[in-house]
């Protein structure tokens, strides 16, 4: 027999705020003792906690010149689509049971936050502590086996009521009606359609007016997790899939990129020659250290950062150690790519500065991809589309650290800051994997002896007059030649 989705109903005109329900939730739970902040509210704390999950809200609002209180119950709303499970990337993590119930499995949260982004009433804390998420779990031990919440067996006032969802909602309707019978004509029930109805219920007298009981007027899951988990995973599969299969068709249709040797290259047996008098020095031994430490940063950070991006990646995690690992170094590494890659910045930034050739070869990079490039203006130490690769990839690595910074501590962040970053950092993150991949395979396969030039420093002349003739012309004019 299935098992019926379970609720709460919180009528509010019935709640007193004598907060027996704070002490029951604490006391059932295992919290520490929580002392109020003594603000000048009767509140016990300003705002919910990762040790504090229930919270009786005072609200005061003025009637005809005389105070008086709108007072409300504050804690998870389980909504019946829920934002927070929405956004979380860890499987299993957030569970959302039979009953309706939307827990959280402690074994399995990476303590990444995400759920505190993607959930609409700002519900989910972070513990400092243990970097776990915490909240409201409506007693899930105790509702499991036929027992109501610890809050509702406590209120003295009846205010609280647990059971059906379906005859709950027929109980707050039926309650609204006779609010308005005895001359509250605003009263009404809150079961926001945005998240699909929420398994915590209100009934409220100034229902129009739901932020006066601490409430939002109409939550819904937020539209950058939407379009986080929708569009833009279709868009990096897309990214990802396309570059790959189009780097590997382009080089079976034209296949990698040949030049001539030099005369001078040419040994007696029309071989080529390796003598150092025939080897022009590419990058030395700095550079290339830099490059593949930002390679190391970078690879790391791309993979861990795709575990956190799909479930059905998120076996990567455990390859670098579990997800609350993954979690803990993936910022640190990409802050560490960050630096290195400022110090490639610093030794090349001279180099990549685009000229008039550049623009021209630019215009005409077809051409150089179909290796029809006569015509084209000859290449310095960099030719346009490696200069183009650095500056995008430098554009990608300052929006991966100023959302990836966001992102990272989404328990002082503002808000609206939050609902940018789930969005900016994948889709800089597609961007930036997207021209690795397409620089990987132009720096390997499409193009011979470049790779060797980032490994052993050195690459032959012919190479360097056929792809990079004008700086090949500057180096002979250094020395002498």
């Amino acid at each position: 027999m299935p098992q019926p989705v379970v609720a709460k109903l919180i009528d509010t005109s019935q709640c007193i705020g004598c907060k027996a329900c704070e002490v029951a939730c604490q006391e059932w739970n295992d919290q520490e003792f929580t002392l109020g902040t003594f603000n000048g509210s009767y509140q016990t704390m300003p705002d919910l906690a990762h040790n504090f999950w229930n919270l009786i809200k005072f609200n005061e609002y003025e009637t005809n010149g005389a105070m008086s209180w709108l007072m409300a119950k504050y804690q998870c709303m389980h909504c019946v689509e829920p934002g927070c499970l929405k956004a979380c990337p860890a499987p299993g993590a957030i569970v959302q049971r039979a009953n309706g119930i939307v827990d959280i499995v402690q074994e399995n949260c990476i303590g990444c936050g995400y759920c505190i982004t993607g959930c609409p009433f700002d519900v989910p804390r972070l513990s400092p502590t243990t970097k776990k998420v915490y909240k409201c779990s409506l007693c899930s031990d105790r509702t499991s086996i036929g027992m109501a919440p610890a809050c509702i067996k406590t209120c003295p006032t009846n205010c609280l009521t647990f059971g059906a969802r379906d005859e709950l909602l027929r109980m707050a309707d039926t309650r609204a009606a006779e609010l308005k019978a005895d001359g509250h004509t605003d009263a009404g029930v809150y079961n926001p359609a945005g998240v699909g109805g929420t398994n915590v219920i209100y009934v409220l007298k100034q229902a129009s007016e739901p932020e006066k009981y601490g409430l939002p007027k109409d939550p819904s899951i937020p539209w950058t997790v939407s379009l986080w988990k929708g569009p833009v995973k279709w868009l990096g599969t897309l990214v990802f899939a396309g570059g790959i299969l189009g780097t590997f068709f382009h080089y079976v249709r034209y296949g990698p990129r040949e030049y001539k040797p030099l005369d001078s290259e040419q040994g007696r047996g029309g071989g080529l020659m390796l003598a150092t008098d025939h080897k022009i020095a590419r990058f030395d031994a700095a550079e290339r250290m830099v490059h593949w430490m930002a390679a190391l940063c970078f690879l790391y950070s791309a993979l861990t950062g795709l575990a956190m991006w799909s479930h059905k990646l998120f076996w990567l995690a455990w390859v670098f150690g579990g997800g609350p690992v993954v979690r803990a170094t993936h910022p640190w590494v990409g802050v560490l790519f960050t630096l290195v890659l400022g110090l490639m910045f610093r030794r090349w930034a001279a180099d990549m500065r685009l000229d008039n050739d550049d623009r021209v070869w630019l215009r005409n990079s077809h051409r150089y991809a179909v290796h029809a490039e006569e015509g084209l203006p000859d290449a310095g130490r960099f030719n346009a589309g490696q200069k183009m690769l650095f500056w995008t990839q430098s554009a990608f690595t300052l929006m991966l650290l100023a959302s990836g910074v966001v992102l990272w501590f989404p328990e002082v962040m503002p808000r609206a800051l939050r609902l940018l970053a789930v969005l900016l950092h994948p889709l800089a993150a597609i961007g930036a994997m997207g021209a690795i991949i397409v620089h990987i395979y132009m720096g390997t396969a499409a193009v011979p002896e470049a790779f060797r030039g980032m490994i052993q420093g050195w690459v032959r002349p012919g190479w360097a007059a056929g792809h990079h003739a004008k700086w090949y012309r500057e180096t002979q004019r250094r020395s002498g030649r």
